[in-house]
């Protein structure tokens, strides 16, 4: 989709050959940090949502093609707390769902119920994951499937922005931040989990079983979600779909910067989940330990900014343009803030006990 098209004769052409219909109006929506999404009308008096997504030579991903399966395979299979799929189109990369009407929830605002509601989805994906076709779906992105290999990503992460000291004044600070804070925190954590590991009977480097994986969003949570005209919520995004560790699914839904869900109102999440999955072996103590390991990758995460190629990926996805000393100023204090919430916590991990 160029630039300087409108969206209405950008869409028209889409749906002309994708559904043979025809386009009243399009308009941008809010939705998707690393994609364009359109809300467009047609003329058989139905909404759409269309959504274009990132790509690049640096991009491996395949997001249309992990998305567009995922949500067909959960639809065919009686989920419908999701987008329907209805058409792609690999050329353009692009793919038409059903449009949701309705609006972003404030984590705030999150009740009981809408916890409850979560954990089901999540349960409903674990069931599915028992049915033989769903050894087709791809792992989840970045899926690990032991701690060792955990431990392997964040650092794989973090040399990728130890090599970014020279680039200029507004990468000293990160410099910084990595040497004399992140680098000791780390290697306690490693430490940690090891001995965590040892008392607890789990294997540091085992690859865990496919009998104790499940199907996972991967990028799960009320970030990803609206609340319909129904009071029903629907989930999105799933990009990054596939299978994956549960005690990953709990510690990023715990731990997601998008989201500040109440205490008490976490502590149940973990609680319902534990007993949703309680034939996962060692599951609340593997989660008691990777908890830590995640929370300082969401802080290498945060700093993604700092690398070119995600920098291109959110102009693409039409976010606005600020100064880029400003933008990495807010993404390396947002590190900082995840940052002290796992040296604050990384000893106890209250949800489990």
């Amino acid at each position: 989709m160029k630039k300087n098209n409108s969206p209405v004769l950008c869409c028209k052409t889409i749906f002309a050959d994708l559904l043979g219909l025809g386009v009243i109006s399009a308009a941008r929506t809010g939705f998707g940090r690393n994609s364009r999404i359109y809300r467009v009308a047609c003329d058989n008096n139905a909404q759409y949502a269309l959504k274009l997504y990132y790509h690049d030579k640096s991009d491996f991903s395949g997001r249309l093609k992990t998305e567009f399966s995922s949500l067909r395979f959960l639809w065919q299979n009686r989920i419908r707390c999701i987008p329907r799929p209805i058409a792609l189109d690999k050329r353009r990369n692009c793919a038409i769902y059903e449009y949701i009407s309705g609006g972003r929830i404030n984590s705030r605002e999150v009740t009981g119920r809408d916890i409850e509601r979560a954990v089901q989805f999540l349960t409903a994906l674990k069931q599915l994951s028992r049915k033989e076709n769903a050894r087709k779906l791809p792992d989840a992105s970045e899926a690990c499937f032991s701690i060792k290999m955990i431990i392997d990503n964040i650092e794989q992460r973090l040399q990728k922005l130890l090599i970014l000291q020279n680039r200029g004044p507004h990468y000293a600070g990160l410099h910084k931040f990595l040497m004399h804070e992140f680098i000791p925190l780390f290697f306690c954590v490693k430490n940690l989990c090891k001995s965590s590991c040892e008392k607890a009977g789990i294997s540091f480097a085992k690859v865990l079983p496919r009998a104790d994986r499940t199907l996972s969003p991967s990028d799960f949570g009320f970030h990803n979600a609206l609340r319909n005209d129904n009071d029903e919520i629907v989930f999105v995004d799933f990009e990054y779909f596939g299978w994956d560790d549960p005690a990953k699914t709990v510690s990023d839904f715990l731990l997601h910067p998008a989201m500040n869900i109440k205490e008490d109102l976490k502590k149940r999440f973990a609680k319902l989940i534990f007993e949703g999955f309680r034939e996962v072996k060692f599951l609340r103590e593997r989660a008691k330990t990777v908890y830590p390991l995640f929370g300082l990758k969401w802080c290498l995460i945060l700093l993604n900014e700092y690398l070119p190629e995600n920098l291109r990926r959110r102009k693409f996805a039409g976010e606005k343009e600020e100064d880029l000393a400003c933008v990495l100023k807010r993404q390396l204090a947002k590190s900082k803030t995840m940052f002290r919430k796992v040296k604050k916590e990384y000893r106890e991990f209250s949800c489990c006990e």
